[in-house]
C-alpha cells in the first residue's frame, strides 16, 4: 500500500493537517481540527449517580473501564462493531504465496472454498503458489489450504482464489458472504469493520486485528473510501482484507477488499466495492446470499442475547440461529422479559442513552441496566471523559495530557499544546520566535 504522510501545523483554532504526497500524487486538502469540541453529544443529565459519594466514583465498572482496552494500527483482536461468531471470524484469513506458513495479504473467505483479496497481491503469479492461512495466527495457524485457481477483475483491484478443499471440513469457520445491496452516500458516517494480518503499531505483523472505522465516501476508480481519523487503521500486509457491514437484515456482509491506503496507517484506506462486481463474484462463487440469508451460529449468544454498545443492535440466540436485529430509526435495544430486544425509543427506560454512553463538560452518562448512569471524571484525579473504543465507548480514562488543553502552556521557548488527545511540541527559536500568549483562540504559540 502506499500513500501520504501527514504533517501538523498550528494555526488559528485549528490544527492544519497538510497533506504531503510521497508514492502516489495526493492533492493538497488540510484538514481542520479544532482544537475544543464541547458537542460530544452528551446529554448534561441531572440524574447523579447514587453509589454515594464522589470517592465511590472511582470505582471501575465492568462495562465502563478506566484505560483503553488496547491492542492493523491499534486494532482488537475481536471486532468492536460488527458481530460475528468465531467461526466468522475465522473466515477473515492469510493469503501468501511460496512455502507456509505466514502470510503477505489478507482476505476474505466468502463461499465454501473462495477467497477473496487483492488484485495487487496475486497477479503475475501461478494461482497454484498461494495457500490461504486460518486462525489468529498467520505463523502458527490452525489450518492452510493451497489454492487451486484465481481469477482476477479486469479492471479493479479484486481478486479471488478456489481452494483445494473446503476448510469447513475441518475446522469450524463460516464464510463472510460479499454485500448483496448497493452502497450509497446515504451511507456515510455508518461505521464498517476492517480485518486483517497486516503491520502492527509495534512495527511488524502479529496475526488478526480488527479496526471499525467510519465509511466516507467513495472515489473514483471503485473504490470505497473509510477513515481512521489519525487514531487506527489498517497498514501493510492488510491489503486484501476485508471492510465488513453490520447490514440492516442483520447480515455481515464484505463490503470490499483494501486495496491501497494512507502511509501513516492512520487515515484514508480505499477498498474495492464488492457491489460494484456481484456477477463477476456471483459467476466464480456461485449467487451471493440474499439478504438475511445467512445462518451463523449462536456460539456464546444465549436466547436472553445483549445489545451493542451503541444500542443500534439486538444480537439473540432463537433455534440454533443467531438472530442480529438491527433497530429502526425510533427503535433502541434494551431490556424485555424475553431480554435483549429491538423497543420503541419511547419504551427505553434510559431514554435514548445507550452502554456506549456520552460525555459532556467531563461528565459520563450512560445506561446500565436499564438505569442512567452519571460520573464526573474529573473527580476521579486527572481523568478525562472520552472515547475508549467502538467496544466499549465513552467511559473516565487516564488524561494522556495530564492536564494540558489546547491553549497550552510554554516552556521557555518551546510551545506546548494538547490535540486530540496528544500533546505536542514546537520550538519557537527553531524559527526565530518566542512564546507565548497568542489570544483566546490559538493560546501559547510562537509569535
Amino acid at each position: 500500500m502506499h500513500g501520504c504522510y501527514v504533517n501538523t501545523v498550528r494555526s488559528r483554532g485549528a490544527l492544519l493537517l497538510v497533506v504531503i504526497a510521497l508514492a502516489q500524487a495526493c492533492s493538497q486538502v488540510p484538514r481542520l481540527s479544532l482544537g475544543r469540541d464541547d458537542d460530544d453529544g452528551g446529554s448534561g443529565d441531572d440524574d447523579r449517580d447514587d453509589e454515594g459519594g464522589d470517592a465511590n466514583q472511582c470505582l471501575a465498572r465492568t462495562n465502563k473501564p478506566f484505560g483503553s482496552a488496547g491492542g492493523v494500527y491499534y486494532g482488537t483482536r475481536d471486532p468492536s462493531h460488527v458481530r460475528l461468531t468465531p467461526a466468522q471470524k475465522r473466515a477473515v484469513v492469510g493469503v501468501g504465496s511460496g512455502q507456509p506458513p505466514g502470510a503477505s495479504c489478507s482476505g476474505t473467505l466468502i463461499a465454501d472454498d473462495v477467497v477473496l483479496t487483492a488484485t495487487h497481491c496475486t497477479e503475475g503469479t501461478r494461482a497454484t503458489s498461494f495457500y490461504v492461512t486460518f486462525g489468529v495466527d498467520d505463523e502458527q495457524p490452525e489450518l492452510v489450504i493451497a489454492a487451486t485457481q484465481k481469477t482476477e477483475h479486469p479492471e479493479l483491484d479484486i481478486a479471488m482464489l478456489r481452494l483445494a478443499s473446503r476448510p469447513a471440513d475441518r475446522i469450524d469457520v463460516v464464510p463472510i458472504a460479499a454485500f448483496a445491496g448497493t452502497l450509497s452516500q446515504a451511507d456515510a458516517g455508518e461505521l464498517f469493520e476492517q480485518a486483517g494480518f497486516g503491520q502492527t503499531e509495534a512495527g511488524y505483523s502479529n496475526g488478526r486485528f480488527f479496526v471499525a472505522e467510519p465509511f466516507i465516501g467513495f472515489e473514483q476508480g471503485g473504490y470505497l473510501r473509510v477513515n481512521g481519523e489519525g487514531r487506527h487503521g489498517v497498514c501493510f500486509g492488510d491489503s486484501g482484507g476485508p471492510s465488513l457491514r453490520q447490514t440492516p437484515e442483520g447480515d455481515v456482509r464484505v463490503m470490499g477488499a483494501l486495496s491501497w491506503g494512507d502511509e501513516s496507517c492512520m487515515g484514508v484506506d480505499r477498498y474495492t466495492r464488492t457491489d460494484l462486481v456481484q456477477d463477476w463474484i456471483a459467476d466464480f462463487a456461485g449467487p451471493i446470499p440474499t439478504p438475511g440469508q445467512t445462518t451463523p451460529g449462536c456460539g456464546s449468544v444465549t436466547s436472553t442475547g445483549r445489545c451493542s454498545p451503541d444500542g443500534t443492535v439486538a444480537e439473540f440466540c432463537s433455534d440454533g440461529r443467531l438472530v442480529q436485529d438491527a433497530c429502526g430509526a425510533a427503535e433502541v435495544c434494551g431490556g424485555t422479559r424475553d431480554g435483549a430486544r429491538c423497543i420503541p425509543a419511547s419504551d427505553d427506560p434510559c431514554g435514548g442513552v445507550t452502554a456506549f454512553g456520552t460525555c459532556s463538560d467531563n461528565v459520563l452518562t450512560w445506561c446500565d441496566g436499564g438505569t442512567v448512569r452519571t460520573r464526573d471524571c474529573g473527580v476521579c484525579g486527572d481523568d478525562v471523559c472520552g472515547l475508549v473504543d467502538n467496544a466499549v465507548g465513552f467511559a473516565c480514562k487516564e488524561d494522556p495530557c495530564a492536564g494540558l488543553d489546547y491553549l497550552g502552556s510554554c516552556d521557555g521557548s518551546v510551545a506546548r499544546w494538547c490535540d486530540e488527545g496528544e500533546v505536542k511540541t514546537l520550538d519557537c527559536s527553531q524559527q526565530g520566535d518566542t512564546c507565548g500568549f497568542v489570544n483566546d483562540e490559538i493560546g501559547f504559540y510562537c509569535r
